[in-house]
């Protein structure tokens, strides 16, 4: 065994500090718990130099390799783009949106949901609803809440997202939370009564208006509507029914009066789902030169109905039983046009289900020019 040199070593006993040794020294008392030792961050390695002309050549290696490459990159991503124009039946045009909804290549699809091409953009989005893909709910969300985007193209984008739980969850809570456009409740709660998740239905159920027919019935989503065998016959019955009051607007067959528009070819101009929508909500779209406005004299006196046609010194207004006013315009105080429609937008009540299906099989059939 080695033996120490006593010189090193001191009256108390320890290493003395000659010829390069410390001295020892008792450790330090651990810390109390009520005074915690604050925790040192790990030292970073050091980041490598590099001689200025080294970085100046890999970043022109770079721009060169980038400027080499785009080209291609880009004819390929257009050849993929052209597909998606076959519409949601193909499946190339399908296999095309989930490839591009990677998230290298989503921008791609953003930029053109954004591009002013509607009929590009109306099927760009039902391809991305016929892809079921989640991804595309975070692309199709803010197309809801812009009030300035087309109202045909905000109802594709709901039927887009109901077609996923996710979209669908992002629906339902935009609904709940109010930040959610009334005009379409109506698409919205007709796409999630038909959803797979029965956990969706019933939210949906609880938190969209939903509307019920006479005997107490929910009468939305396609799926419980297609139970009933339609009878176009029985249809023209209900359409002729003082209680159905469509006669008191409409011109049909040579009958009824002239106030709304006339609907002898209204199954050239909506299909079955655009008909629906146009009995439950006639506030959603208002055809053209048939809004609501509500005049006030300066006598105190109102007028509501629509605006037939202006004259350098008169208005002349329709009422909601066809007769035709003037209105002299040194006579208005305020000429206002409302959003709502002069039809009433509980009609539903006045008839069961299977009349409704009725109803709408007889308009769906009145294509005469």
């Amino acid at each position: 065994m080695a033996r120490l040199n006593p010189k090193l070593i001191s009256t108390s006993g320890h290493l003395a500090e000659s010829d390069g040794h410390r001295p020892y020294r008792e450790p330090p008392p651990p810390p109390s718990r009520d005074q915690p030792t604050a925790l040192k961050p790990p030292l970073a390695k050091p980041f490598p130099r590099f001689p200025n002309w080294l970085c100046l050549l890999l970043l022109w290696m770079q721009i060169l390799a980038t400027v080499d490459s785009e080209p291609k990159a880009s004819e390929a991503t257009m050849k993929k783009l052209e597909t998606i124009s076959l519409g949601p039946s193909s499946k190339e045009a399908v296999s095309t949106v989930r490839h591009l909804l990677r998230e290298p290549t989503r921008i791609i699809l953003a930029l053109r949901l954004n591009g002013t091409n509607l009929s590009d953009t109306l099927n760009l989005v039902a391809v991305l609803g016929a892809s079921r893909d989640s991804r595309a709910a975070a692309l199709l969300q803010p197309l809801i809440q812009d009030p300035a985007r087309d109202p045909v193209l905000r109802k594709q984008v709901i039927k887009a997202l109901a077609k996923t739980s996710t979209g669908a969850r992002m629906i339902l809570a935009a609904a709940n939370d109010g930040d959610w456009p009334a005009d379409l409740n109506l698409v919205a709660a007709m796409e999630l009564a038909d959803s797979r998740s029965s956990r969706i239905r019933q939210w949906a159920e609880a938190i969209l208006p939903y509307p019920y027919g006479a005997q107490g019935e929910p009468i939305l989503g396609w799926n419980r509507l297609a139970k009933f065998k339609p009878d176009p016959g029985n249809g023209w019955l209900v359409f002729q029914r003082p209680e159905s009051g469509c006669l008191k607007c409409h011109q049909m067959n040579g009958q009824g009066r002239n106030v709304g528009p006339d609907l002898n070819d209204v199954g050239r101009r909506l299909d079955r789902e655009g008909l629906l929508e146009a009995i439950l909500a006639p506030s959603a779209s208002v055809a053209y030169g048939y809004e609501a406005c509500l005049v006030q004299l300066n006598s105190g006196e109102e007028f509501y109905g629509l605006i037939a046609h202006e004259t350098p010194t008169a208005l002349i207004g329709k009422d909601t039983i066809g007769r035709l006013v003037s209105l002299a315009k040194t006579d208005i105080f305020e000429n206002r046009a409302l959003k709502t429609s002069l039809m009433p937008s509980d009609l539903q009540i006045t008839m069961t289900a299977q009349e409704l299906v009725d109803l709408l099989e007889f308009l769906a059939l009145s294509k005469q020019r």
